[in-house]
């Protein structure tokens, strides 16, 4: 309930010009009969569906967000599950054109799989890599070129495959993009 509650009032309070992101470390699971996605709140009870937030949800909240740019981050197992209406690999043109357009995108840090919590300095491999490449950040870059520097260094060291997503569901436009711009 606070995560839909925190999701709805991030709806509220964002406007058309802001950048959003939405990071997700915790629990996820996938249940074998729907293949449906879920995050597993740290209240959640594991033989309870009813107190798991499924991946339906959680685009369904990222909708109502009228930012043109919002970024949902999901460091869990099996959050490629949230990736799966289109991927995006690389996008054309220049920064304004980019975003001229509505980019909702999703990060997982795995696909549909397990991933490790394990990694350093108390973050897991993928959350670690993200931060560096982060730091390292020149002047601009997209959601994709943040993707796959993580996911070089990822897969090199963990079994796991960092995956990146535009979710249609949730108003993602074709070619769009999240753009970090360094201030």
């Amino acid at each position: 309930a606070d995560m839909v509650r925190e999701l709805t009032k991030l709806a509220k309070n964002s406007g058309e010009n802001d950048s959003v992101i939405v990071m997700y470390a915790g629990h996820g699971y996938v249940k074998d009969d729907t293949k449906q996605g879920y995050w597993l709140p740290v209240d959640a009870n594991n033989y309870n569906p009813k107190t798991w937030l499924s991946n339906k949800d959680i685009v369904r909240l990222l909708k109502l967000n009228p930012s043109n740019q919002v970024l949902l981050v999901s460091d869990s197992c099996f959050s490629g599950t949230l990736t799966g209406e289109t991927r995006v690999f690389k996008t054309e043109g220049n920064i304004q054109s980019i975003l001229n357009k509505r980019s909702v995108l999703a990060l997982s840090s795995g696909g549909e799989e397990p991933v490790s919590d394990e990694g350093y300095d108390g973050h897991s491999i993928f959350a670690y890599h993200l931060l560096k490449t982060l730091a390292k950040l020149d002047k601009s870059a997209t959601a994709t070129d943040i993707h796959r520097a993580v996911a070089q260094k990822v897969v090199t060291e963990f079994p796991q495959s960092p995956q990146l997503g535009g979710l249609l569901s949730a108003g993602h436009d074709e070619g769009g993009d999240y753009i970090f711009l360094k201030k």
